[in-house]
């Protein structure tokens, strides 16, 4: 087992948030090159969290939910480090809120870490799955990007889910990830019906 797939997820995400501080106007861009060789799975951990645990002013949802459909495009073409266009890379955010958006995440990742079994079902973790995994990824963004209220929660658990499975190596990890990807698009579904429900009525009040 390697010292990659045996170094806790907490470990590596309090790594980055420091490679972060002092950062008081960072791009997307900088974020993407502190992860060095971290890779995907990082990205896409350090994207679902804010979505799991909101901060104000930190566009979660469509700068976030565009840069994982991004991500997820490069791992079904089989990349193994992170890219983003241009545009998203230029994007600025406050480094604070992204530091502090990691150091609030690091009690649920903790607490995630006591389920993962590093090396379990590894098969399920070798390149042909994570580049399948791109499709499912991409799906989650989009779901990030729908702008609805209390939308963003079960995208950003699955997409966390799914990223700590590819960090440490447990399949069984991404297979829960999987699921709860299954659950989210539902979720996210029902909202935009009811939302919609809820507008067609109010625009009836006033026809």
């Amino acid at each position: 087992m390697t010292a990659a797939i045996t170094t806790p997820v907490s470990i590596r995400l309090a790594t980055l948030g420091e490679t972060l501080e002092g950062h008081e106007d960072a791009t997307v861009g900088d974020i993407v090159d502190a992860l060095g060789d971290a890779g995907l799975g990082l990205m896409l951990l350090l994207l679902a969290l804010p979505a799991m645990i909101p901060i104000p002013g930190l566009p979660v949802g469509l700068v976030f939910g565009l840069a994982m459909v991004a991500l997820g495009a490069q791992m079904a073409s089989g990349a193994h480090r992170p890219w983003l266009p241009g545009r998203l890379r230029r994007r600025r955010l406050r480094g604070r809120m992204v530091t502090e958006a990691i150091r609030r995440s690091l009690p649920w990742v903790k607490r995630m870490e006591a389920w993962l079994r590093p090396g379990r079902l590894r098969d399920l973790t070798s390149g042909r799955v994570q580049a399948a995994l791109g499709l499912p990824v991409a799906v989650l963004g989009l779901a990030l990007a729908v702008p609805i209220p209390f939308g963003n929660n079960a995208p950003g658990l699955a997409a966390a889910v799914l990223a700590c499975g590819l960090l440490v190596r447990d399949g069984g990890a991404v297979l829960a990830g999987l699921g709860l990807t299954v659950l989210s698009v539902l979720v996210v579904g029902a909202l935009v019906v009811s939302g919609a429900h809820v507008f067609d009525a109010a625009l009836a009040l006033f026809v």
